[in-house]
């Protein structure tokens, strides 16, 4: 047992913390905190699935990209998505184990990194501030 003369003012003044703490997340909508939305804007746009979606990745040097991949630094691209242009957008290739298996297959098909807010602040993509675009270089059906 915890032996401290203040310990029985310390474990209720945690209680108390705690006890306000919940409160705040119960109530806080009332008190005018925002809740995150269930659906954010991206979701409808990125997650439609009544069309086939297009992502093009322009890099000024693509070449030299694909060249440094094993780097892992992020590089200036435009994005566009399904049309709408987003520029100054981070690009790399994608994690330690992704990029160790496309090397191993001998490929040069990396799965890649977008980070939106990377060069600009507060950059996204409708909320969405990175995601990522797997190579699925193991599916046969190479079906993307």
């Amino acid at each position: 047992m915890i032996r401290h003369k203040h310990i029985d003012k310390l474990c209720a003044l945690a209680m108390v913390l705690a006890l306000a703490l919940t409160g705040l997340l119960f109530f806080g909508e009332a008190l005018g905190l925002q809740p995150a939305s269930a659906a954010p804007a991206y979701a409808s746009r990125l997650f439609d699935g009544s069309r086939v979606h297009t992502v093009d990745l322009r890099v000024e040097n693509w070449a030299r990209f694909i060249a440094d991949a094993p780097e892992e630094q992020y590089v200036p691209c435009t994005v566009v998505i399904d049309g709408e242009a987003f520029r100054q957008v981070g690009l790399r290739a994608k994690g330690n184990n992704s990029r160790r298996l496309t090397e191993s297959y001998g490929l040069a098909r990396y799965s890649l990194k977008l980070e939106f807010d990377h060069y600009v602040d507060g950059g996204s993509y409708h909320g969405l501030d990175k995601f990522s675009l797997d190579a699925s270089f193991q599916d046969n059906s190479y079906l993307k």
